[in-house]
């Protein structure tokens, strides 16, 4: 399906199977879709399939301009991993017209997608025109496992970024989300960043990141990183990792060595303070960069090797395969380690299974789910709101809260979905059950279950 200059385009129930690009001229861009758009379109794909799609960029979604909007869809086996040079197992974003690249990607799952050589995900560069612009890329509540780039030299086992227009700025974010299981061949086992500009950044919050590797004849030491590869040009992009557990990523040598390698920076000064890095409230394994200044942590537990200390559960094949998530152990510290500020701050406060994050003294868990071994059946994570179910009531249409006065606090009232639906007051709202948030003036928060008669 080709779109091009279209205004709003939406596909919803929607399979897209075993469509082929084939590399004469433009039909290499894009097995299932290309999409190229004039400012204010968009192209929507909701409740959707692409599966076994070929071509040699982008097996199932090619862009090169405009907005795209994925929600609850899933990637699997989709795959160039036999065309030499191939990029992008699932996703090309090709940014060479007019308007940049912005993509929001949520709920969905990118299973067992190949590549040959660059991202078994997604694939991002720029070319064009010299106009300023900004991309804006944002995987929300999303699984990726299984995803590969396969030839000796594959790189970027689900993303690789090359930022390389000084006229693109780009922001990348990685929000709730799972990334487990993932492989490349020669460096990153989960990103690698090729180039990057001033203003470019990564956004890392809340996520679980764990037993991706980097395995070849190449990857003779652990700076070619199972986790995240960040090479020497792409010195200016900003890294910001936080309430995110990043351990038990390796590489594997010729010798059948494993060795811890979460995140790598080629060359000096990659995690520079107030330049290029803020790791806050995470638990990084191994950070292998020269010059690492330990400033940029704040409450962090970093360079433990390949040890898995963040508290996840043990059988993570079982919960991934289950759940597409792993939860974390009962008794594990790290479910008040997060500090629930940096999701208010990007507008979430549910998980990647839709739970309530009850935020409880401005913390949350750290990874993607705000559940452990024993909560994580129940989907809603109503369970842990019934303890304060005595601090919030109704009275005359409003919310309050026993003991401190209103003009202290607001109260945010959001449904099941985690939508906010009112502020304060209950007066249009339908009856039902719904969690109530109060927000302290010093910006400390709590999270009720409340019934609405």
């Amino acid at each position: 399906i080709y779109l091009r200059n279209i205004d709003n385009t939406t596909f919803e129930d929607c399979i897209f199977a075993d469509n082929f690009g084939t590399s004469n001229g433009n039909s290499m861009r894009g097995g299932a879709i290309f999409f190229a758009l004039e400012e204010g379109g968009a192209v929507n794909f909701k409740n959707c399939e692409f599966n076994a799609n070929e071509a040699p960029n982008g097996s199932a979604i090619y862009g090169m301009s405009g907005a795209i909007n994925i929600e609850n869809t899933t990637f699997t086996e989709n795959s160039n991993e036999f065309t030499q040079n191939a990029k992008g197992g699932a996703l090309f974003f090709y940014l060479n017209e007019g308007n940049p690249i912005i993509a929001n990607i949520e709920k969905c799952k990118f299973i067992d997608n190949t590549t040959s050589q660059y991202g078994g995900v997604m694939f991002y560069r720029e070319g064009g025109n010299a106009v300023v612009k900004e991309s804006k890329i944002s995987f929300k509540d999303c699984l990726m496992t299984g995803n590969a780039a396969k030839q000796d030299n594959g790189e970027g086992g689900v993303f690789y970024i090359d930022n390389v227009s000084e006229f693109v700025t780009l922001t990348f974010s990685i929000i709730n989300s799972t990334i487990y299981n993932n492989t490349a061949t020669q460096s990153g086992g989960v990103m690698t960043v090729d180039n990057a500009q001033e203003g470019s950044t990564l956004n890392v919050i809340n996520s679980t990141i764990t037993n991706n590797k980097c395995m070849g004849l190449l990857t003779t030491n652990a700076g070619y990183s199972g986790g995240f590869r960040f090479k020497e040009i792409s010195l200016p992009f900003r890294k910001n990792i936080y309430n995110s557990i990043i351990e038990g990523n390796y590489t594997t040598t010729p010798e059948n060595t494993n060795l811890p390698s979460d995140m790598t920076g080629q060359g000096p000064a990659h995690f520079i303070p107030e330049f290029n890095a803020d790791l806050a409230n995470s638990y990084i394994g191994y950070i292998m960069c020269d010059e690492f200044d330990p400033a940029v942590a704040t409450n962090c537990v970093l360079n433990y090797g390949i040890d898995k200390l963040a508290g996840l559960a043990e059988d993570m094949e079982s919960y991934i395969e289950e759940y597409g998530c792993i939860p974390l152990k009962d008794d594990a510290t790290t479910k008040i380690a997060g500090n629930s500020q940096y999701l208010i701050d990007v507008d979430t406060n549910t998980d990647q299974m839709g739970r309530i994050r009850l935020f409880e003294n401005n913390t949350c868990y750290i990874g993607a789910v705000e559940a452990d071994e024993t909560s994580i059946s129940d989907g809603t994570g109503l369970k842990d709101a019934l303890e304060n179910s005595n601090l919030i009531y109704l009275s005359s249409d409003k919310l309050h809260i026993n003991g401190i006065s209103t003009e202290n606090y607001i109260v945010k009232l959001f449904n099941i979905s985690g939508i906010c639906v009112e502020t304060n007051s209950v007066e249009n709202i339908n009856s039902g059950i719904y969690i109530a948030r109060i927000i302290l003036n010093d910006h400390k928060s709590i999270s009720q279950k409340i019934l609405i008669p």
